[in-house]
């Protein structure tokens, strides 16, 4: 990587900016900043000193750019099949499969340093070839993903931006799917439902697989429950939860996720989301029943802190000890400020309404003064 890609990269994320924003900024083509940013384009001294700018490096990059274009290089290599980029391809899937498996153990908090250096490090060896963008993109999710858990769901937008940009120069339809459940799962969390709603609806006006469907009827079923058409939401929610059962050969990969626990899950956060706790409380119940099978420990935490969030507001005093006890069991060695979340609001909750030992013993588990 050139001089000027690894200032850029740097400055970058050191600003928290994505390839969209920077974009927009300068104004460009988003594409031609992702190739900069990859090393497969070298910018123009108007373009690194307009870069200089924005990220406030003092000249740094315009600097940076006249040194590359001086330096002295031997011929590069073209990326392809023949070149051993499928080899990096690999590593770099390699490198996202053991992320995802720590995450689910630790939680996104331990592991959003390693996962967002991983995607820089990938986009750094990237090149042009699709098997590579494909994969450096599936990197930029699970970037992405751990963002959300650890609770920074703009640096998670902007890695879902990055590599949804890099699926589509790859044609991965696949990842590019996966990426739009991802940022209308970040449109439903950020309050822009109506944003949500649009992309799920398009999406869903394709042909897609069993859970695939399953995916955008929960991403367009809790949108609607937010704009306040309940009937039609919970629909949505009801249908994802057939087609969650009826998973085949047809199924994308990265569906794998879809099943009855999380369909559950959605079907209890939009309850809640409608003051109706109580209603909340058994579909909450199932999910927290049935993730233990086939998810990570991070996950199975998650649930039960909702489940117990959901107690403390449906005022089930009496049934939140053995819930206590699940999560300060599943949450030991695990770093998510997502569930963390959870559980200062429960914690809140029960301290104001609840019996002063619940409230006790919830702030313990919060790690609330």
């Amino acid at each position: 990587m050139s001089t000027f890609t690894d200032a850029l990269n740097c400055l970058m994320t050191e600003r928290a900016i994505g390839v969209l924003a920077l974009a927009r900024s300068v104004p460009c083509d988003q594409a031609y900043v992702s190739r900069l940013t990859r090393g497969r384009q070298r910018p123009s001294r108007q373009i690194a000193r307009r870069l200089d700018e924005i990220l406030r490096s003092g000249g740094q990059l315009a600097t940076a750019a006249e040194d590359t274009r001086r330096a002295v290089s031997a011929p590069q290599r073209p990326a392809g099949r023949d070149s051993g980029a499928s080899i990096d391809a690999a590593g770099i899937r390699e490198t996202s499969r053991m992320l995802v498996a720590m995450e689910r153990r630790l939680g996104g908090d331990a592991m959003l340093p390693g996962a967002a250096q991983a995607f820089r490090a990938a986009l750094a060896v990237a090149g042009d070839d699709r098997e590579t963008l494909a994969a450096t993109a599936e990197a930029g999710e699970v970037a992405a993903w751990i963002s959300y858990d650890a609770e920074r769901p703009d640096v998670s937008r902007r890695f879902a931006v990055e590599a949804l940009t890099l699926s589509r120069e790859a044609g991965d339809r696949d990842m590019e799917l996966f990426l739009g459940s991802h940022l209308t799962m970040l449109d439903i969390e950020q309050q822009r439902p109506a944003s949500a709603l649009r992309i799920a609806s398009a999406i869903l006006e394709a042909r897609l697989s069993p859970r695939a469907e399953a995916v955008f009827r929960i991403r367009r079923g809790r949108a609607l429950v937010r704009l306040g058409r309940d009937r039609e939401g919970l629909g949505d929610l009801q249908r994802a939860r057939s087609l969650a059962g009826t998973g085949g050969s047809r199924d994308s990969w990265w569906t794998f996720w879809v099943d009855g626990a999380e369909v559950a899950w959605q079907q209890g956060t939009a309850r809640a989301e409608l003051g109706d706790w109580r209603a909340a409380v058994p579909q909450l119940q199932k999910a927290a029943e049935l993730r233990p099978g086939g998810h990570g420990k991070r996950t199975v935490y998650h649930d039960q802190a909702c489940l117990l969030e959901a107690l403390t507001r449906a005022g089930a005093w009496s049934d939140t000890g053995p819930v206590i006890a699940a999560v300060a069991t599943s949450g030991s060695g695990i770093t998510s400020a997502r569930a963390a979340a959870v559980l200062h609001r429960a914690a809140a909750h029960a301290a104001a309404h609840g019996p002063a030992s619940v409230a006790d013993a919830i702030r313990d588990l919060a790690g609330t003064p």
